[in-house]
């Protein structure tokens, strides 16, 4: 039995992934539905490449490889960088970012613009490194800003999702298992 709840869980887990795909393939048939068949077949290619957190962990050459092989489609790395951009454009916002920095600036480039708006940018872009490393005084000095405009973008960053393909489950759930 307990064989048989671990065989269900991973059937319900492939089903959530099956329709975050197919949620994704809908919003970006409206979406690139004026683009030629080409450049919705290389949206449909990067969407099937985003992992579980919409990440794109996968180089646009090694997607261009495949395609070339696979599919007997031509394309370059500035196509699939464009229609990576309408990718990324699509919500969650963050989706098709291929690493966390990228995630953020998607997702800050996204809210109204504000004093912590224009910070959160500027740190998110120019200055990630010694965010990570909570070097906050190099940042104030460099950015010429106050401990108080700091807070504020801070504050505005932890907001932001950084997985944001993982919206369709509860991950703070443990899983459960019946045993007999």
């Amino acid at each position: 039995l307990s064989h048989c709840m671990r065989w269900l869980g991973a059937c319900i887990r492939a089903q959530e992934i099956a329709t975050v795909y197919a949620n994704r393939r809908e919003a970006f048939g409206q979406k690139l539905i004026d683009h030629e068949g080409v450049g919705f077949m290389l949206a449909e290619n990067l969407i099937g490449n985003l992992d579980e957190d919409g990440y794109l962990r996968r180089d646009l050459d090694q997607i261009e490889n495949d395609l070339a092989f696979t599919a007997n489609v031509q394309t370059d790395q500035a196509e699939l960088a464009k229609v990576l951009r309408e990718v990324q454009s699509l919500d969650p916002a963050g989706v098709g970012a291929r690493d966390l920095r990228e995630c953020l600036l998607i997702q800050v480039r996204n809210i109204p613009h504000s004093l912590e708006q224009r910070i959160a940018e500027a740190i998110l872009d120019k200055y990630f490194e010694a965010f990570g490393k909570k070097h906050y005084e190099r940042i104030m000095d460099r950015l010429e800003i106050d401990e108080e405009a700091l807070r504020g973008a801070i504050e505005l960053i932890v907001r932001l999702n950084p997985k944001p393909g993982n919206t369709s489950r509860d991950t703070s759930k443990p899983v459960q298992e019946i045993i007999p």
